[in-house]
């Protein structure tokens, strides 16, 4: 079995990407045979900062997924990532561009902080080689 490789790495691999961090996203509308907008949504794409591609990644969302709200720098997952190339140019300047179709985009769930709260390190006690100092007159 084969695999296509982005930039190194398998799709579906999640190296492919490491962490994704929400940018922008746009609504791309279908065109008409001149090259005009028809009004109807073709698709969503997604400005993802890649930090497994060093790079902000363009990630295309089906139109009949609603369209998914995030705060900026929201860290995000990609469901199903298939990538694939084309080329654009004409030769010997071709240049081979990479397009990844998901079949949705989530916000990453992030663990709520313990009971309590996260212990406080300013109370003391910490591994031993440091014990609590107290007032000194």
């Amino acid at each position: 079995m084969s695999y296509m490789r982005i930039f190194g790495k398998i799709p579906g691999d999640p190296a492919m990407f490491g962490d994704l961090y929400f940018m922008a996203m746009r609504e791309v509308m279908e065109q008409d045979e001149e090259g005009k907008a028809t009004g109807k949504l073709a698709h969503r794409e997604y400005s993802l900062a890649s930090s497994g591609q060093g790079m902000v990644v363009a990630v295309r969302v089906p139109e009949t997924v609603p369209e998914r709200k995030f705060k900026p720098n929201e860290k995000v997952e990609v469901v199903d990532p298939l990538g694939f190339p084309f080329t654009r140019g004409e030769f010997p300047d071709r240049e081979v561009v990479w397009n990844v179709d998901v079949s949705d985009i989530v916000a990453v769930k992030t663990a709520p902080p313990p009971p309590g709260g996260p212990p406080n390190q300013n109370q003391g006690g910490g591994n031993g080689n440091n014990p609590p100092q107290g007032d000194k007159k």
